[in-house]
């Protein structure tokens, strides 16, 4: 089965944005903007108002889920940076592969806190400048997995380069 990708359909639903959320761990609210809420099909309002992490969970493939929440938990008992690629479905039923970074931060005890990251959605076709954005980011989540710090720091340049953004969230992957 080939799954349907979203595309930018110019009506400003954020289908096609990069989506920011932070996740209160202690009442399970997680806050999200409306490009986030688009990729996984949630009422904007609801999700600028927060919801159980669970209402972002159930829109993930059922498929992705177990390495999403154990790469999540990994995430907050580490404090390593989170980087997942993983399918979710739109309110349409429609699936989108997407790219989460994030981060746990924690309070002055120590203790878990705050959770919080940016999704990107992944374009069905990579040409181009846009194609080597992703080669890239594929490559640092490898370079990631396998600990090579020295590599990550030198292709999450290379994203932040590429993409235009701000460095934050691509520095982060690289310590």
């Amino acid at each position: 089965m080939n799954p349907k990708r979203q595309h930018s359909n110019g009506g400003g639903d954020g289908s096609s944005d990069a989506g920011l959320y932070t996740w209160d761990l202690n009442t399970d609210t997680a806050y999200a903007d409306s490009a986030l809420a688009a990729l996984f099909g949630i009422d904007k309002t609801l999700a600028e108002h927060g919801l159980p992490l669970q209402s972002y969970l159930d829109r993930v493939h059922a498929d992705d889920r177990p390495a999403l929440a154990g790469a999540i938990r990994k995430a907050i008992l580490t404090g390593e940076p989170f980087q997942e690629s993983y399918r979710v479905h739109n309110a349409d039923g429609e699936i989108t592969r997407i790219l989460g970074l994030g981060r746990c931060f924690r309070d002055t005890n120590e203790q878990p806190r705050f959770y919080a990251g940016i999704v990107f959605p992944m374009p069905e076709e990579r040409t181009g400048e846009d194609g080597l954005l992703w080669q890239c980011l594929s490559a640092l989540e490898m370079a990631k997995r396998d600990g090579r710090n020295d590599v990550s720091a030198l292709l999450a340049e290379a994203v932040r380069k590429l993409s235009g953004q701000s460095p934050a969230p691509f520095l982060s992957l690289a310590c």
